[in-house]
């Protein structure tokens, strides 16, 4: 989630560009954390759809971005999370 497109020399697509929008400012996009979730969502999707079934839940407090991203692998149907604050 935290490597941004362009920053793998073979994958130049590969990444999610997160850092990207939360230095964007506190827009009313970033608010409702539809973009971010979003864009978590379409990035592992892309990458790892094949693997697991994502859910991304974001949090706002205090000036810090909670961000947790909960996945089912989708041969053993194990559940796990994944949290990331920024």
């Amino acid at each position: 989630m935290l490597t941004n497109p362009g920053e793998r020399v073979n994958l130049p697509e590969f990444g999610c560009g997160l850092m990207k929008i939360v230095f964007e400012g506190n827009t009313e996009g970033l608010a409702s954390h539809k973009r971010v979730k979003f864009t978590i969502t379409q990035a592992l999707g892309r990458w790892l759809g094949g693997f697991i079934n994502v859910e991304v839940a974001t949090e706002s407090r205090d000036g810090e971005l909670r961000i947790e991203v909960t996945y089912t692998r989708k041969d053993t149907l194990v559940q796990d999370s994944v949290f990331v604050n920024i």
